[in-house]
């Protein structure tokens, strides 16, 4: 499509109307979503859940699919969100965001939120934008504390970490992704990780002088060990325990 020769008054317009038709598939995409879920089709094409069907077979990256998954659970569990998303009330984000933050609530107290509770919950989401519905849900349920991490693996190279986090956390996060120029929360954290690790390094490899370790001498005596020699160890060790027992040798670098 060239849009070189379109005016300005027809591009705006079609803009708008891409953007409605937009919408209207992404929820005919999660009533699809939910249908095959339902028959339990993801299976039958040899994938152990619907999100790795979404991933690996419609070809969402892991944010996509999960948030697309989410919102569709969101439906199954509550009808009327479906009303919500097609009066462009409630986006696929926050749908997905009430989704997450239910399950959390449930979690946390150990019960099942009611119908009531659901709707109540849904009709102060409306309308608002994901940075709104993360305040507020801080303040109907402070579950402001990480929660235990729940791991799964999705493929050789993914690893699926969620959390419950906290307000602070989720500011933090938004403000490294606008300063890195990250394009989602996962690429922040990671970018923002290797900075912390890579200021680390420097430091502890900053002026390190070579001692050689096997003359005592040059080691003061007692418990203090100089700065020069746990550098040299740190990089010597890969920053890793250096223990070896019968299984092999230790890889933690918990704490060092």
């Amino acid at each position: 499509m060239n849009l070189k020769n379109v005016s300005d008054a027809e591009l705006l317009i079609q803009t708008k109307k891409t953007c409605e038709r937009e919408k209207q598939a992404t929820l005919e995409l999660l009533e699809h979503l939910l249908e095959v879920d339902a028959r339990g089709l993801h299976f039958r094409q040899g994938y152990g859940s619907i999100w790795e069907y979404v991933f690996k077979d419609l070809k969402y990256s892991e944010a996509g699919a999960s948030e697309r998954v989410s919102a569709m659970r969101l439906l199954k569990r509550a009808p009327e969100a479906r009303e919500m998303i097609r009066n462009q009330e409630l986006s696929l984000s926050v749908a997905a965001k009430v989704q997450y933050f239910v399950k959390a609530v449930e979690k946390s107290e150990r019960r099942k939120l009611g119908e009531d509770e659901t709707k109540s919950l849904l009709k102060q989401c409306a309308r608002k934008s994901k940075r709104e519905v993360e305040k507020l849900f801080a303040t109907i349920a402070p579950i402001a504390i990480l929660s235990k991490e729940r791991v799964r693996e999705v493929s050789e190279t993914h690893t699926e970490l969620r959390l419950v986090l906290d307000l602070e956390f989720m500011e933090l996060l938004q403000e490294a992704k606008a300063l890195l120029g990250a394009q989602d929360q996962t690429e922040a954290i990671k970018r923002a990780l290797k900075l912390v690790v890579e200021q680390k390094k420097k430091r502890l490899n900053t002026r390190t002088n070579l001692i050689n370790l096997t003359q005592p001498s040059e080691v003061s005596a007692g418990r203090y060990i100089p700065v020069a020699v746990r550098r040299t160890l740190w990089t010597r060790a890969h920053g890793r325990c250096e223990f070896t027992g019968e299984a092999g040798r230790c890889s933690s670098n918990h704490k060092l």
